[in-house]
Formats: C-alpha cells, structure tokens, sequence
C-alpha cells in the first residue's frame, strides 16, 4: 500500500468556519492526489494528512464531495474511503456506501452529498500517530487515471493536553 501525503495540507478552519459548525480541520483530496500516486496498479492508497500527538482526540468525521471523482478507465469503480490513524484506518470513518465517484460508479453520486459521522464520544489518541484517510479502487487498476475529483475530509480535533496545560505566550 502506498503511503503518501496531500497535495494540498490539512488546515485549521478559521473562527467564522468552526462558529457555525461542528467541525475545526479540513482536508482536501483531489484528482491531483490520485494522479501523484506513482505506481500504476495500486489497488489502495493511504494519504497521510497530520500527525496527532497524545493527549489529542477525535470528535467527528465527515465527508462532502465537491466534485464526484472520474477515471479515464471506466472499468475503475472505488470500494471505499476510510479515515483513521496509526490504530486503525477506519477509527473515524468507514463506508463501502458513501459514494464519491461520478461517472463510471454503479451508482454515480452528484456534488454536494455528504456523509458524516458526528459522535458524542471521543477518540482519544493514546500514542502519537498518523491521522489518514484511505481509498480503494479495483483491484488490478490505475489510480493515476482520474480526470475529475475532489473530497473535503472535515474533523473536530481537540488536544485536552493544551486544555490541561494552556501554553503563555
């Protein structure tokens, strides 16, 4: 399984984003992070999207497409996206259901469906570890191949160790 990170980086929302909402951090994955994938037949592919110390938790996930992904080899049908970390990829979010293909998926979804998984229990971050999102496609295939894509992965973080130990500037 290839092990890369976002083209674009994982961010912080600003106030005025986490005010209305119940989420504090985005990621973005696009076309262009399939396209990076180097190998040719890669059925999986975990991104890495920000390291999350001890102390952290994980409140939420969840998953808006912006654009559903296409590929040029319409035989390429996407399995799943997961999100998880170091314990586990799919800890935040697992789906075979959440469409986020277009074109080419047995069932196409359009722009604008999302997914999320809000929960009032926390995922306590117990060691350091990786926060990353995962994708599957048929086995056999190309990921390099999209030609249209992009996911916005949402995540309420909160680091109880700060809360415990505010930091004076």
């Amino acid at each position: 399984m290839s092990n890369l990170t976002l083209i674009t980086p994982f961010q912080l929302l600003s106030l005025n984003e986490v005010a209305g909402q119940f989420f504090t951090h985005k990621a973005t994955l696009t076309m262009n992070d399939c396209n990076a994938v180097p190998s040719a037949t890669t059925a999986t592919v975990e991104w890495n999207l920000q390291n999350l110390p001890l102390g952290t938790a994980v409140l939420g996930c969840g998953v808006y497409v912006q654009t559903p992904f296409v590929f040029s080899n319409a035989s390429i049908i996407i399995g799943s996206i997961q999100v998880g970390d170091g314990s586990a990829a799919t800890t935040y979010f697992s789906s075979t259901t959440a469409k986020i293909q277009g074109t080419g998926a047995t069932s196409a979804v359009a722009a604008g469906a999302c997914y999320a998984v809000n929960t009032t229990v926390a995922y306590p971050v117990t060691t350091n570890s990786q926060l990353n999102v995962t994708m599957n496609i048929t086995t056999g295939q190309a990921f390099n191949t999209a030609t249209a894509g992009e996911v916005d992965i949402y995540f309420r973080v909160v680091n109880f160790a700060q809360l415990a130990y505010p930091q004076s500037n």
